[in-house]
């Protein structure tokens, strides 16, 4: 679907994911850990009440805002998913009661990531990686002397598959360079010291996408009784939750800035009406006009965008159209000016407290 200025869309006889351009990922890019705020203070009441998701044989990681690993051996720095999953959590307008697998609560995995880490090595010679796995697919970033290499395999094979190659950062003792390696929008970026080195695409149809993530087969997620696997079911869970890993060899390292974000998510929402949501399921899609749009709100847990509507107004219904969830041009009126996220907590229950410092103007 090509989008022309005004609105307009203009079907190309082909489905493909519109990705973001890399000023508008990295702002969207949201948090779930970064080791320069692990707490000064660790232990409470006498007890060690904060550890980090990451860990590793022969590192040292704890409540530091540096991980350390002496060997020059091979090592490995995992992300303790179990402990610590990647999620759609936001800490505002969120429910706190959310269970894992309640239909009406549930919460989602984020398999649309960003792992950065600031590196120093002790000696020439250290060789880097990182590896994104989900959806029975793994995605890996090698730096090894001065090259950096984009690669792919189906989880469980043993040969990896080169997707790009490029000139790379080397490690020179005693200095980190930052490196972050993104998988969003079905596309691979790797960055050092903030510029872009490499970068890597695939494209899953529709189909393979819900097959990968519902395990269903591709040609049965278009017969109309397909009553199989849906995106709720727990095993779907599993084959979402992303796996992250850096791994090392060839110097004693040191780790700084030791982050994880994901990217902004739109749950599938839970069972609505009696079915799923709209645009959430291959049994409820959104099919939009030349001049339609499918409205999101500011986050995925508790708005209630275009997923959510369950009717049409008397006048637009008499003027427009009947289409639910779906927003024509001529409705779209004014410019949007200022960002203002919900405040987190409340005095009262009653005194919203803004968040200021994500507050700002959209130039």
């Amino acid at each position: 679907m090509r989008v022309g200025a005004d609105g307009s869309a203009t079907p190309t006889g082909e489905w493909r994911v519109q990705r973001k351009p890399d000023r508008v990922q990295r702002a969207v890019w949201a948090p779930v850990f970064s080791s320069e705020y692990a707490p000064l203070n660790p232990r409470r009441d006498g007890r060690e009440w904060f550890s980090p998701p990451w860990s590793g044989a022969g590192w040292t990681t704890g409540a530091a805002r540096e991980y350390r690993c002496e060997s020059d051996g091979a090592s490995v720095l995992s992300w303790d998913s179990e402990r610590w999953p990647v999620w759609g959590w936001v800490p505002y307008n969120e429910i706190p009661e959310r269970t894992l697998f309640n239909r009406q609560v549930q919460m989602f995995p984020v398999a649309d990531v960003r792992l950065r880490a600031g590196v120093r090595a002790d000696r020439e010679g250290l060789s880097a990686a990182a590896t994104i796995a989900s959806h029975g697919h793994e995605w890996r970033a090698s730096f090894d002397g001065g090259t950096v290499t984009i690669s792919t395999r189906p989880q469980g094979d043993a040969e990896w598959a080169t997707m790009t190659t490029a000139p790379g950062p080397r490690f020179a003792p005693g200095r980190f360079v930052d490196l972050e390696f993104w998988r969003a929008d079905q596309a691979l970026e790797v960055w050092a010291d903030g510029r872009k080195i490499a970068q890597a695409s695939y494209d899953w149809s529709p189909s393979k996408r819900l097959s990968l993530a519902t395990g269903a087969p591709e040609d049965a997620l278009t017969d109309e009784g397909y009553a199989g696997p849906t995106l709720w079911d727990a095993s779907a869970y599993e084959r979402a939750r992303p796996r992250v890993q850096w791994s090392f060899r060839g110097s004693p390292v040191t780790l700084a800035r030791v982050g994880l974000d994901r990217d902004l998510y739109y749950e599938p929402v839970a069972f609505f009406g009696g079915r799923p949501a709209l645009a959430t399921s291959p049994t409820n899609l959104a099919t939009l006009g030349p001049r339609e749009h499918f409205m999101l709100g500011d986050n995925s847990p508790a708005s209630k965008d275009g997923r959510l509507w369950t009717g049409v107004d008397a006048p637009i219904l008499e003027q427009i159209g009947s289409k639910v969830g779906v927003v024509e041009r001529d409705l779209i009126l004014g410019k949007a000016f200022f960002v203002y996220f919900p405040a987190p907590r409340t005095v009262g229950n009653s005194i919203p407290i803004p968040d200021f410092g994500r507050m700002r103007f959209i130039r």
